[in-house]
């Protein structure tokens, strides 16, 4: 499974590739939305699922949902973000995310919500 995982925090991008890595998943990891929207846009690169945190630099991770969404793009978004008003997470989901996961979080739950996109996926 192949992540692109969009944080700006430097040492919470670098926690989660750490423990996504051992894992046995491979990771990109970019810490803006223009980079992002350039990762997947590439023809090189097929990612299995995308994170995105809301406040980027750029374009939001909001933004990201958004333009994948008009471009009919299925890939499953988690979006990890600490706005967690409820009007926070309804715009999340109304833009494109398959789910909404707040900041703080412990690993464990990211990766049991990594792992049921990933049965959604392949199940689905």
């Amino acid at each position: 499974m192949r992540i692109l995982l969009v944080e700006n925090e430097g040492d919470l991008g670098q926690a989660i590739k750490q423990v996504l890595v051992g894992e046995k998943y491979v990771v990109d990891w970019v810490t803006d939305g223009a980079q992002a929207w350039h990762c997947l846009e590439s023809r090189w690169t097929d990612y299995t699922v995308a994170i995105f945190d809301w406040l980027l630099p750029e374009l939001s991770g909001l933004e990201l949902c958004q333009r994948l969404r008009d471009r009919q793009n299925p890939l499953p978004i988690l979006m990890l973000t600490a706005l967690g008003q409820p009007e926070n997470r309804i715009a999340g989901l109304d833009a494109g995310a398959d789910d909404y996961l707040m900041k703080p979080f412990i690993m464990e739950e990211l990766l049991a919500r990594l792992r049921a996109l990933h049965f959604l996926i392949y199940q689905g």
